[in-house]
């Protein structure tokens, strides 16, 4: 099994403090076979220094004179990688010890093209934030009706074959969502696994709760225009890109008209349903705020 090398990715910008943890659980893999690619993406702190200090050859550093964004730096990293497999890690994660070891048999005993896990997200403090996978979601090839509205890969659960991500590169005009694009333009031609076995921390600053929403609007518009074909086939994923915006643009205080009247023609399902009337009484960002509030109050409360 372990004559197949296996590159593993990690982009950071200014991560001096988390990215030694990630990059250890590369390194401490069962799987020996792998090379690290860590690309930084124009870091202003002590990351080389740290970078450098790891005596394992299998590492391999390059800086970057400036900050492109995560996807570019993850691009340059495929472009400069050597295995058979990739696989990608972010500065802040960490693998459990035979992630790499499971995915790859997992890979060669399915003929997977591509392959992600479930995982775990924390906040930093330790507590959990949030539940990454549905419990009915049951490891097998996926569907492109289960990726289509979802997001199942996380981009340190990914691994693929390098010829088909080195084809199929990050979409760098997206802030946000870019691992759900990515697996939903390749589930389109490719045969892709999921393994439903929990093998990634991922950790979530404390001060990142709070959504972006001027890059969620931005990340939706050009998926829902990028995937235009494939999402309409189905129209209970739709309307979750849907209600997706429609929050993001009622937290932002920019019309979403338009994309209620979309969605109420789209699914009919109390969820949406409550949505679009809610909008039609003026009470949908007080709803909004409710439930980031609550969803807040509980994510404090766990343990």
């Amino acid at each position: 099994m372990e004559e197949h090398l296996v590159s593993v990715v990690i982009p950071s910008y200014n991560r001096c403090d988390r990215i030694m943890r990630a990059v250890q659980s590369v390194l401490s893999q069962t799987y020996l076979n792998l090379e690290v690619i860590i690309v930084d993406d124009g870091s202003n702190d002590n990351t080389d220094e740290l970078v450098n200090s790891i005596d394992d050859d299998r590492v391999k550093y390059i800086k970057l004179h400036s900050n492109g964004g995560a996807c570019h730096a993850r691009n340059v990293g495929i472009s400069e990688s050597k295995g058979d497999y990739i696989a990608f890690q972010d500065s802040d994660d960490f693998w459990h010890p035979d992630k790499l070891e499971k995915q790859v048999k997992t890979l060669i005993k399915t003929g997977a093209d591509v392959l992600g896990c479930s995982y775990e997200q924390y906040l930093e403090d330790g507590r959990v934030f949030v539940k990454t996978v549905p419990n009915d979601i049951e490891s097998g090839f996926c569907k492109v009706d289960q990726v289509a509205g979802n997001a199942l890969f996380g981009t340190p659960t990914i691994i693929a074959k390098a010829d088909i991500i080195k084809a199929n590169l990050f979409d760098e005009s997206l802030p946000r969502f870019q691992d759900f694009e990515l697996i939903l333009r390749l589930i389109q031609k490719n045969r892709i696994y999921f393994l439903n076995d929990s093998l990634v921390d991922a950790y979530v600053q404390n001060n990142s709760i709070t959504q972006n929403y001027a890059k969620l609007i931005q990340a939706e518009e050009i998926i829902l225009s990028k995937h235009a074909e494939v999402i309409e086939k189905y129209s209970s994923q739709k309307a979750l890109h849907l209600r997706r915006l429609i929050r993001a643009k009622t937290m932002e205080s920019v019309s979403c008209k338009n994309e209620c009247k979309l969605l109420f023609q789209t699914d009919r399902h109390l969820k949406s349903l409550t949505v679009c009337a809610l909008h039609k009484i003026g009470l949908l960002s007080f709803y909004y705020n409710y439930l980031d509030k609550y969803n807040n109050n509980m994510s404090g409360g766990r343990k």
